[in-house]
């Protein structure tokens, strides 16, 4: 089974690239996600077992008492919510949607996104409908006909229904919660990743929109095991993939996943599926501790964390509220802007220890950037910053997170810029900058991307 607290995969559950059973040094490896029943653990037992560790797991038999599953149907559906106008993604075949970087969206009545989806047609081979709020799309049905999983400790959101076309690949990502992903109709096919490869994921830079965290690796390109040939090439455009450990399994009517918070996921739906999902957390007070005590996760959340401060202070040609943080706010104003980020996001606050170690990686990074926007490119002060602060796995070969590049986007105008930033009289705003975020400010932009090493 896969380790959730950072153990390697045990070697008699993993399929090289050939098709084999053996260890393997090239390629990706496969092992299969492990299955549970429903009644075969407490809440109190999952938790322990699956839920705290972070370990993910296929559960059987938790949805059979939804009414959801022999009521919800693409018919119910057209005929109760036929005129009802619903958001939906397009262009989802395209690069962008696959590495996660862009899509557009649109209304549509369900009724008609139905009936294309039934007819197959070419436009509905490229959308999808995603992330649909049941308590305010649905809230005839909202807790009715499916009900909360008795192994979610709290809700951070949702729950949200989604229905894909046959075909559907969705980008790899992290959500920056643990996830419970509800299968009502049809089958998925899950991959998921654990949060140690995050040097292997080619992230994102920091600063791109959404909520989630994506990679620039197409994953629609790796092929099932045994497919030799295709590995190899896969390996080739993506040499630092080489070696990762792929947990995967096709995931059935009826069943529902578990995927711990900082794994990373892709999921592709073989035929017409409609699934449910909620993202969720530990219980008040444990969510915060569980990811500052897991090093890989950890790193997973600062960089998430990060990616919100950097979409912010892209708004505004880079004079935002994110800029000279130490001179502007009181340490006290930065502790109430991360308090209210923090229990609207995961309905949490944190402890004056959390909340130090939190505030002093964002200003240690605004420093950061303020140095790179405007600093003296030959300052010493920047080359000692760049040189001391490297990804605590600099022997890899294949490191995607490089250290920190060297200083050179400053035009030597930081001083000024320090003495021009005035003293706030309130908390600055942290607002996480959905996908269908515009700023021109932000387009075309290449920041140089940071890594916590503590």
């Amino acid at each position: 089974e896969s380790g959730g607290t950072g153990e390697s995969v045990g070697e008699e559950n993993v399929s090289c690239s050939d098709g084999s059973s053996s260890n393997c040094s090239k390629g990706v490896q496969f092992v299969r996600i492990p299955r549970i029943t429903a009644d075969s653990l407490t809440p109190e037992e999952f938790y322990k077992q699956y839920f705290r560790p972070g370990t993910p797991v296929i559960v059987t038999g938790a949805l059979d008492s939804w009414p959801a599953m022999h009521k919800w149907t693409l018919d119910f559906f057209r005929t109760e919510f036929k005129d009802l106008v619903c958001d939906c993604r397009l262009n989802t075949r395209c690069e962008g949607y696959r590495l996660g970087s862009s899509y557009a969206n649109t209304k549509i009545k369900l009724g008609t996104y139905i009936d294309e989806l039934e007819q197959g047609t070419p436009a509905s081979k490229n959308r999808y409908l995603a992330v649909q709020n049941t308590k305010t799309t649905f809230p005839s049905l909202h807790l009715q006909d499916f009900s909360i999983p008795a192994f979610v400790p709290k809700t951070h959101r949702g729950p949200f229904m989604w229905i894909a076309p046959a075909g559907h690949f969705e980008y790899v990502h992290i959500d920056p919660d643990d996830n419970f992903l509800c299968i009502v109709s049809g089958s998925k096919h899950v991959r998921l990743f654990h949060p140690r490869y995050f040097d292997k994921m080619n992230v994102n830079p920091l600063g791109s929109h959404g909520y989630t965290l994506q990679t620039r690796t197409d994953l629609s390109l790796l092929p099932e095991a045994g497919n030799t040939e295709a590995m190899a090439e896969f390996t080739h455009k993506y040499p630092h993939f080489d070696g990762v450990v792929c947990e995967e399994s096709p995931l059935k009517r009826g069943e529902m996943l578990f995927i711990p918070f900082g794994y990373w996921h892709q999921v592709t739906s073989p035929e017409i599926v409609i699934s449910l999902n909620t993202f969720c957390g530990d219980p008040s007070g444990e969510f915060l501790p569980k990811l500052m005590e897991n090093e890989p996760v950890w790193r997973t959340f600062v960089y998430w964390l990060l990616n919100v401060i950097e979409q912010n202070r892209q708004m505004g040609n880079g004079h935002t509220e994110w800029c000279f943080v130490e001179k502007r706010y009181t340490y006290e104003q930065l502790v109430a802007s991360l308090h209210s980020f923090l229990v609207t996001r995961f309905k949490e606050d944190a402890t004056p220890a959390q909340a130090r170690r939190i505030i002093d990686v964002i200003t240690e990074y605004c420093n950061q950037r303020d140095q790179e926007q405007w600093g003296d490119n030959d300052s010493d002060n920047n080359n000692n910053y760049n040189n001391t602060h490297t990804t605590h796995n600099d022997s890899h070969s294949n490191n995607t997170t490089s250290p920190l590049p060297s200083n050179k986007g400053g035009d030597g105008t930081y001083q000024t810029k320090w003495d021009a930033a005035k003293i706030a009289t309130r908390p600055p705003n942290l607002k996480i900058r959905g996908k269908l975020w515009r700023d021109k400010t932000a387009v075309g932009t290449n920041q140089k991307r940071f890594f916590y090493n503590k």
